[in-house]
This record gives structure tokens, C-alpha cells and sequence, in this order.
């Protein structure tokens, strides 16, 4: 598994550093021409990291998804 590393950009929402992590999350769930971090990505849909990060792993690996990669569309109903 590759290394996190800082990005040396930070969230245009809190102003923290953004993590290749971060970047992958945001472009995983539709945030293009953007990122922000995860906690803003949880802020803004009132979840915790685990489903921010499944959402994530799943749009990065499978489209084919409810909604596909369109975050709002994900079903969170655990």
C-alpha cells in the first residue's frame, strides 16, 4: 500500500493540509475541480470516516454502484 504523503495544498473549507488521501476521497466522490479533506467530507454529510472511506474505495474501484461515483446518491442506510 503506498505511503500517505501531504500535498502541500490546503482544504479551501478549514484550511488544513490536504493528504493524498484527501485527494483521492474528493475525486472519488465527485469533487473535481476542488478537494477538501475528510473531515470536511464527513461534516458535510453528517458521517463518520468509515462510510466516507467505504464510499470512497467503492467509487474508486466500482462505478457500478447505487448512483455510481455521485456521493449524494449513495445509499448510507446501515
Amino acid at each position: 500500500m503506498p505511503k500517505l504523503r501531504k500535498l502541500g495544498v490546503p482544504c479551501p473549507l478549514c484550511g488544513r493540509e490536504l493528504t493524498s488521501w484527501d485527494d483521492r476521497a474528493s475525486r472519488a466522490l465527485g469533487y473535481l475541480a476542488y478537494q477538501v479533506c475528510e473531515d470536511c467530507l464527513c461534516k458535510e454529510y453528517g458521517k463518520t470516516q468509515e462510510p466516507v472511506r467505504l464510499a470512497a474505495a467503492l467509487s474508486t474501484t466500482n462505478t457500478e454502484i447505487e448512483g455510481g461515483p455521485d456521493w449524494p446518491s449513495l445509499n448510507f442506510s446501515f
